[in-house]
């Protein structure tokens, strides 16, 4: 049976019902028509209907005789023969994703500079768009994060997104500036991302707002000289422009300071309670004692008091030795 059918005869009207048939049938020796119904309800001719397609899918067979029954079929005779259907069915539509790609490209070699530049307008097109471009992503996902966002709103959404690509190994390398950093959730937040393999650096500032993806295409929101939100952003495709983008992340990747906490790779064990670790890591990232103490939820003072703590403990003096002894001794 060709796979449309095979889809079809679960995906239709109806599916859940003969499902409900075929798991009855499947939990009994055998049954007739009409015990089925009994069980599972509906008309005779829906009855007959289902199980004549069930029979057609190798998942049933009939007793011979005047009154038939029906039998089951093994579940993991019957069902591998549909998911290998299946399975062969998708692999053809990659095959022909492949192909029009490659019409795609070749559409495109030599076209006009207007079509390098694809304008994304209105919240839900940006949105749209750029998750659209993050699941396509296969090997690496380039930012700069910076405010205000160009999203809908519904940043746990895109946060997932970005979990789901972490976990199939697709690389994340992201560069926030200190409002950035703060309006993605602050430290906690920061540090469960680490945790999950995004690599974070700051920046004290980012020349534009920046999504790069493969190396292929770039997503670039924009917004206006005062800073005022326009609800837009443009995609820039294979050309000098997207490569001039792309060097530019690397050459700001490279002076941003990574975000971490103890090296898991240092000399010892950090000796760092938890709160010395998260005060320690946003100190070396260029962080006021004022906004260290708002995302800790806790007082200047204590913040100055936990820095001088730190910096008895190191043997220095000034806050750059700090920065360079925690380096040495593995704490960040």
């Amino acid at each position: 049976m060709p796979i449309g059918e095979v889809r079809g005869c679960w995906m239709r009207p109806g599916w859940l019902r003969r499902r409900k048939r075929s798991t009855a049938l499947v939990a009994t020796r055998s049954a007739s028509a009409t015990e089925l119904r009994d069980r599972v309800g509906g008309k005779p001719a829906q009855v007959t209907q289902a199980l004549d397609r069930l029979e057609a899918l190798g998942l049933v067979s009939r007793t011979p005789g005047r009154r038939h029954r029906y039998v089951a079929a093994p579940p993991d005779v019957a069902i591998e023969p549909l998911l290998l259907a299946q399975q062969l069915r998708l692999e053809q539509v990659r095959a022909q994703a492949a192909t029009m790609m490659d019409s795609y490209r070749s559409a495109r070699r030599g076209r006009g500079t207007a079509e390098l530049v694809e304008v994304v307008v209105g919240l839900a097109a940006i949105g749209q768009r750029f998750e659209q471009l993050q699941r396509a992503a296969r090997e690496q996902v380039c930012a700069f994060v910076t405010p205000p966002f160009l999203t809908d709103g519904d940043d746990e959404h895109y946060r997932q997104v970005e979990l789901g690509q972490l976990a199939r190994s697709v690389r994340y390398r992201t560069v926030y500036n200190h409002d950035g950093f703060a309006a993605q959730g602050g430290v906690e937040a920061m540090l469960a991302d680490v945790a999950a393999g995004e690599e974070v650096r700051i920046a004290d500032r980012l020349p534009i707002k920046l999504f790069l993806v493969d190396g292929a295409v770039a997503f670039v929101p924009m917004t206006g000289a005062d800073g005022d939100l326009q609800a837009s952003a443009v995609v820039v495709h294979p050309s000098g422009l997207l490569t001039g983008l792309a060097a530019l992340f690397e050459q700001v990747w490279e002076r941003a300071v990574p975000f971490a906490l103890a090296h898991p790779d240092g000399p010892a064990a950090s000796p760092l309670d938890p709160e010395e670790s998260r005060v320690l890591a946003m100190l070396r990232t260029g962080f006021t004692d004022a906004t260290i103490a708002r995302q800790l939820g806790t007082s200047t003072r204590t913040v100055q008091r936990r820095i001088r703590e730190l910096m008895t403990a190191a043997g220095v003096e000034t806050r750059f030795q700090l920065g360079c002894r925690a380096s040495e001794l593995g704490w960040i």
